[in-house]
């Protein structure tokens, strides 16, 4: 992980105005400041991807509205003081924004990680029992940069989920927060696994 911003603690609003006139993103971790590593074309492209077929699957739902961000919105977990940009979330209904801002979220139900070879520890350790003490995530999704798979993983019970793992591009993943279901195809539509990017 990238080197922490000085060594001066911050409180969340503090790194919220910082982060509001910053040219790079930081993520917010007990009073820390830590800079973001760039995600490379692949991994942005496999977000966009993400952010389309979760477009799609939303608007089909007619029984109950849902919201989707992309990787500009913050997520706060106010039990672990941290705050994170995920590649992408949904949310039902209406967003609850922390402290009446408009820039960092605290009702995620679905939470999507793209995952590089560096990251990919932290997005299912430490990140993930981040995200489960929000009582309002549901799910989460990795994804794998590096081939077409990804483990999909859903709240059983309070202390309990289940991680099911999914590969190849015939896989369909079915989003049991959002009551729908994406194809790995669609998520990584146009990726070349061949290119080293």
């Amino acid at each position: 992980m990238a080197a922490i911003l000085e060594q001066k603690t911050y409180t969340l609003l503090e790194y919220l105005d910082s982060e509001s006139r910053a040219s790079e993103k930081h993520i917010f971790i007990k009073g820390k400041i830590i800079p973001m590593a760039g995600g490379t074309a692949r991994h942005n492209e496999i977000s966009a991807n993400v952010i389309a077929a979760l477009n799609i699957a939303i608007r089909s739902v007619v029984d109950q509205k849902y919201r989707l961000y992309t990787s500009d919105m913050k997520i706060w977990v106010p039990a672990r003081e941290r705050s994170y940009y995920p590649d992408a979330l949904v949310i039902a209904e209406r967003p609850n924004f922390y402290e009446g801002r408009k820039d960092i979220i605290t009702n995620p139900l679905l939470i999507v990680e793209v995952m590089s070879p560096s990251s990919e520890d932290s997005d299912r350790g430490a990140k993930f029992y981040d995200y489960r003490t929000i009582s309002t995530f549901q799910e989460y999704l990795l994804l794998h940069q590096e081939q077409p798979q990804a483990t999909r993983c859903v709240r059983q019970g309070d202390d309990l989920w289940r991680l099911t793992d999914f590969e190849g591009m015939d896989a369909v993943i079915e989003l049991a927060s959002i009551g729908q279901s994406v194809r790995l195809a669609d998520l990584y539509h146009n990726i070349d696994f061949e290119e080293g990017m």
